[in-house]
């Protein structure tokens, strides 16, 4: 059966020009003691609008502390860009940090 008279979709939402926060693409790789490749994130994508509020939920290693390092800029992805307001996260120091649940200080 073939569909007739179907509304047309509506328009998409406006995006905002610029991002709090945006992950494209982004995937850690790290070595393992054996040389081997320890893919930690894989493709993560991620959008933020100033205001939002986010939370990260998961279970034990599934790369939480990895993409909250990298968002903060304490170390840099393997693949893709991170942009905080439009610049890359790791051009501007101390612009992002963030406490884990369990205060190692």
């Amino acid at each position: 059966m073939r569909a007739t008279n179907v509304a047309p979709a509506a328009a998409p939402e406006a995006v905002p020009s610029s991002w709090a926060l945006e992950l494209q693409r982004v995937s850690k790789v790290y070595r393992r003691a054996d040389g081997g490749p320890l893919q930690t994130l894989r493709d993560l994508r991620l959008v933020v609008a100033e205001g939002e509020f986010v939370s990260v939920v998961g279970p034990s290693g599934c790369g939480k502390s990895t993409m909250l390092n990298l968002i903060a800029g304490r170390d840099a992805p393997t693949e893709g860009d991170i942009r905080i307001f439009g610049q890359a996260s790791r051009a501007v120091p101390g612009l992002v940090a963030h406490m884990p649940q369990r205060d190692l200080l």
